[in-house]
């Protein structure tokens, strides 16, 4: 029960501490006003310029979480015997990986808005997706046949991994989170640049 509170925990800190409109609503939004034109011809990339803004947004966020949910954890489930201080740049580096590939994701959904007319029910859907299934449920409680397809999904590496590190901390887990993420972040950044490249060719800006 007490790593049960605590998985609960880590995860949500995880998950609403890392949303960011930045990400949802202001890239669509530039897109379809047409005045990412204006970021275009800044001194800057536009992707890299807004990736690091979000993390910067995102930051004061998650401390602030994770201060909070230290402290509903500690309330409500007691000491997590099995977490040792030692491991912690470990499930560190998971989880700064874990919230790069929910951005880049992010990114990747919004920019969509070069071809479809809202991207809002692709992110509402990306939303309950991770919330239910790796966050408010470990992996564990789904169907054995199911388990190994979410486990080679982004869940795996955004938010179950981390706090599952964190839970019950193993070398071979850690070592299979960070490949997982690092090729998640190979593919995410591919396809990324792929429709990123396309969707900048099918701009079209009157007037301004």
């Amino acid at each position: 029960m007490t790593q049960m509170i605590w998985y609960v925990i880590l995860t949500e800190i995880m998950w609403f501490g890392n949303r960011n409109g930045l990400l949802t609503n202001q890239i669509s939004s530039d897109i379809k006003s047409g005045s990412i034109a204006y970021g275009l011809n800044k001194p800057y990339n536009y992707l890299y310029y807004t990736i690091a803004k979000h993390f910067g947004d995102v930051t004061i966020k998650l401390f602030l979480y994770l201060f909070v949910g230290i402290l509903m954890g500690l309330l409500f489930a007691g000491k997590l015997s099995s977490f040792q201080f030692q491991y912690l740049p470990f499930i560190a580096i998971t989880f700064i990986l874990g919230l790069f590939v929910n951005a880049l994701i992010r990114i990747i959904i919004s920019i969509s808005s070069f071809w479809i007319e809202d991207a809002k029910p692709i992110h509402w859907m990306y939303d309950k997706l991770i919330l239910v299934i790796g966050t408010l449920f470990p992996v564990e409680m789904f169907p054995i046949w199911l388990q190994p397809v979410i486990k080679c999904s982004p869940i795996f590496v955004i938010t179950y991994g981390p706090a599952k590190l964190i839970i019950d901390f193993s070398m071979e887990m850690f070592l299979q989170v960070v490949f997982a993420q690092i090729v998640y972040i190979v593919i995410a950044v591919t396809i990324l640049t792929l429709l990123y490249q396309r969707g900048v060719k099918r701009l079209n800006v009157n007037g301004g």
